[in-house]
């Protein structure tokens, strides 16, 4: 049960750097950091977003991020494309097997 709690605080604490992000002015980050927060030791890599954030990245619409820097490495929603999604992994140089948990926020009939 305390597990479930951490990976429930650490959910909230995505969508709360996420909402910080989407406020900040993207021209103030570097281009090295764009899409990845970093609080402490753990770190939020967006990997597929409907925003053009990153041009090595492919957009389209839904979203994905890895959570690193915990217990477990958490893949919170995976996109609305498992082509696109695992093309932005290798680009960024992420293998799909050091994810330990796969985090679906809720149905995705969109």
């Amino acid at each position: 049960m305390a597990t479930m709690k951490k990976y429930f605080v650490c959910i909230i604490f995505v969508f709360l750097a996420l909402t910080h992000a989407a406020e900040s002015d993207p021209k103030e980050a570097e281009p090295e950091s764009k899409g990845v927060s970093q609080y402490d030791s753990i770190s939020i890599t967006i990997l597929y977003s409907n925003n053009p954030f990153d041009k090595r990245l492919k957009t389209s619409w839904g979203f994905a991020c890895l959570i690193k820097g915990i217990d477990k490495t958490i893949l919170f929603d995976a996109g609305a494309d498992g082509k696109i999604l695992l093309s932005n992994m290798e680009k960024l140089g992420i293998n799909p097997s050091d994810i330990d948990i796969v985090f679906l926020s809720h149905t995705h009939s969109d």
